[in-house]
């Protein structure tokens, strides 16, 4: 963005102003000089203010001013003449002498040294001494008093009145203008300013002297209002003494709309390329909805923004890739513009991410509508000190940032959360709880795992190697599997993803968590989304390679079961992963009959079955109910098996992999289908006769005898049920 690129973080001016500059000030400078022309032809000596905000680029176009006076070809060309140029700013002294000693300084030093111009010089040295021995009085008796001050002032124009006449004559004989630019007038106290006006109003009537002042008018009334002199809490006095002041006054305007755009435009087309971000349409929409809504209005100025797009550029290169580059870009607009509400969103972060808190106590609040939370973020923005007219803004802003406060800058009369389903939010975005942080941090924190991390993991993972993003990726799945988990099914859909490698990684990883945690059944709904994207026939091979083991038999089972199971996304993903469920189940059947014509073969009994067996049941009987009834009958027909310990495989328990127990919601209602109960009350009789309470039995751990006796004691009391029904129905 030629020079304004490599000054966004300073607060200097621009070096140098051409026709294609960002901010367009040439066509000021230009006018400018115009003034000056017209002035010199009018008036042996005058005074101009060149009256902008803080930030508008006064002092680029004073310094370009200053070029272009210097170059005395042009200079003699436009004017006619050559022009002195004397820089004066009074900020840079401390006390009343040096400021006065510096101004006759920098007014006589503006001649030039040729003998010709000896008396002007001399008669300025002069002048200026004779105001000396005054102004070190002023010094003696203080520098914090303005009304004192003022009254010390006054006493010079009455005692040098010769002197200025016999100054104002050798000066009209200097031939060639001389133009004292003061800069900075704004960031005086009021003392120092009124000591500069009463030199400027005394000079300023000697010939060939023009000034040019460049101030924030807003400041200067603020601070003459402080004086005796000008005394007004309206402000209006102090405007009629600047009007007195100045003779012709030069505003400097607001950057226009189409001026904005052009910087924002350029200045974003240039941080994107230095740091290779990349903007898909749709992103780039919302970015510019939001520049146009709102944010380009508080850009008016240079310094503004200079301000926003040096904060980007300096920040962005922490976070890069990390984070969703147009909500960094209003974060950081908020940072620099609206500091107050930067930090108030951290305070609220639980809030407008729409999550956290205690459900209990929430379910206990009453309730609040749009309108009221709405209030209260109006509030809470005031305290931030954003101004009334901007709050709406704000709102907006934050609205489009966090979805959760769409419906409360809507403000109506709905309550809050009220029927609401929002979509989910994208990785990266500072809405989703994964990346919110990061946006704070300007990085990525220690406890994170960085996006760019888990790309450079699945590389290796494809490559088959071990490297060090790898390695970052194991030791965060130990620390927090589940972030992992939703980092790489962000990752899923990622071109260069290789779904059986990343899958394989995952089945490394299942069965050796805590039970508690469900995180084996993330892993398996993990890769049936990972499965359901890779071509099917890679997704079949993968399931396949896993059924040799009981552990990667159940996954492979499972993983079928929630592909089956999907009935959420788009229609093009859920017949996806029906097609890819129909592809699976004749190789799971496969695998689960040979599996347990193993087990049939190797044990006497099914209560010997491992937990996981159980459970592979459970799925083989969900798949092929008329396979496992004939499965089970064989084992009975051959001798292999009883029915007693056939109905007892099928008792339901809980607590973990190491201790079952039979609780009260125990049962074997799962065998109903594929065994036949009223064949067990007849082989069973006897047993079920002396059988205990199914009460007796809860919390009892579920040995193979308990889960026999518990099949006797529910068989016994449904048998009891049904003789007291059938009494009651014959009796009726």
């Amino acid at each position: 963005m030629g020079d304004l690129s490599e000054t966004w973080l300073s607060d200097d001016p621009l070096p140098q102003l051409d026709d294609h500059e960002a901010f367009r000030r040439v066509h000021l400078v230009d006018h400018v000089l115009s003034v000056l022309g017209r002035l010199r032809h009018q008036s042996a000596s005058s005074t101009i203010g060149l009256v902008g905000a803080w930030g508008s680029g006064k002092t680029t176009v004073l310094d370009e001013l200053a070029r272009r006076l210097s170059d005395r070809e042009q200079t003699r060309q436009f004017f006619g003449e050559e022009w002195s140029v004397a820089h004066f700013n009074p900020w840079l002294y401390s006390d009343p002498a040096s400021l006065h000693a510096a101004f006759f300084a920098e007014l006589k030093n503006a001649i030039p040294k040729e003998r010709r111009w000896k008396e002007p010089r001399q008669a300025l040295t002069t002048f200026g001494r004779k105001l000396t021995p005054l102004i070190a009085t002023g010094q003696v008796f203080g520098y914090n008093g303005v009304s004192a001050y003022g009254g010390l002032l006054d006493q010079i124009e009455p005692s040098t009145t010769a002197r200025q006449k016999t100054t104002a004559e050798a000066m009209r004989k200097l031939g060639r203008p001389v133009l004292m630019i003061i800069d900075d007038l704004d960031r005086l106290s009021a003392g120092e300013l009124l000591h500069v006006f009463k030199l400027v109003r005394m000079v300023g009537r000697l010939p060939n002297v023009y000034y040019l002042l460049s101030y924030d008018e807003r400041s200067l009334i603020d601070l003459l209002s402080k004086t005796d002199l000008v005394a007004d809490a309206q402000g209006r006095r102090g405007l009629d003494y600047l009007e007195k002041m100045i003779q012709v006054r030069l505003d400097m305007p607001l950057l226009r709309d189409y001026e904005v755009d052009r910087v924002v435009s350029r200045a974003l087309n240039d941080i994107v390329k230095r740091h290779q971000i990349g903007l898909e349409p749709a992103e780039l929409s919302r970015l510019v909805n939001r520049f146009d809504g709102v944010m380009s209005s508080r850009l008016r100025t240079p310094r503004a923004a200079k301000r926003v797009f040096g904060q980007l550029d300096a920040f962005l290169s922490s976070v890069g890739r990390e984070v969703d580059f147009g909500d960094f870009v209003v974060l950081t607009w908020l940072r620099t513009i609206e500091p107050g509400v930067y930090g108030m969103l951290q305070t609220y972060k639980s809030e407008v991410l729409g999550h956290g808190g205690d459900p209990l106590r929430n379910l206990r609040r009453p309730k609040r509508t749009n309108e009221d939370a709405r209030k209260q973020w109006e509030e809470r923005l005031a305290a931030t000190h954003v101004t009334e007219e901007h709050v709406d803004d704000i709102l907006y802003l934050l609205a489009s940032l966090f979805p959760h406060l769409e419906e409360i800058y809507e403000g109506d009369a709905a309550k809050v959360g009220k029927d609401r389903n929002p979509p989910p939010v994208r990785a990266g975005r500072i809405a989703h709880p994964d990346y919110f942080d990061r946006y704070f941090q300007f990085g990525v924190p220690d406890d994170d795992i960085a996006d760019a991390t888990i790309r450079l993991a699945v590389d290796d993972l494809r490559k088959n190697q071990t490297g060090p993003a790898l390695i970052a990726l194991e030791r965060a799945f130990a620390a927090q599997p589940e972030l992992v988990l939703r980092k790489l099914s962000q990752f899923s859909e990622d071109d260069g993803l290789d779904h059986r490698s990343v899958a394989s990684w995952l089945s490394d990883r299942y069965g050796g968590t805590d039970p508690s945690d469900f995180l084996d059944r993330r892993i398996e709904s993990l890769i049936a989304e990972i499965l359901t994207l890779a071509p099917p026939d890679d997704a079949v091979g993968f399931v396949a390679s896993q059924l040799g083991t009981d552990e990667g038999l159940y996954l492979g089972a499972s993983v079928r079961h929630r592909l089956a199971e999907v009935q959420i996304g788009p229609s093009v993903r859920i017949d996806a992963a029906h097609a890819l469920a129909e592809a699976l189940t004749p190789v799971i059947l496969a695998a689960l009959q040979s599996r347990f014509e193993q087990l049939r073969e190797a044990v006497d009994t099914p209560l010997d079955a491992s937990l996981t067996l159980n459970y592979l049941l459970w799925m083989w009987r969900q798949l092929d109910r008329v396979g496992v009834r004939d499965y089970l009958a064989t084992a009975r027909e051959t001798g292999r098996w009883t029915l007693l310990d056939e109905l007892a495989w099928f008792v339901s328990g809980g607590g973990s992999d190491e201790e079952v127990y039979i609780s009260r919601f125990s049962d074997f209602g799962d065998a109903v289908d594929v065994l036949d109960i009223d064949q067990a009350y007849v082989e069973l009789r006897d047993e079920i006769a002396v059988a205990p309470t199914v009460e007796s039995l809860h919390n009892m751990l579920a040995t193979p005898d308990n889960r026999r006796l518990f099949v006797l004691a529910s068989l016994r009391r449904s048998q009891e049920r049904r003789q007291t029904m059938q009494s009651e129905k014959e009796r009726a």
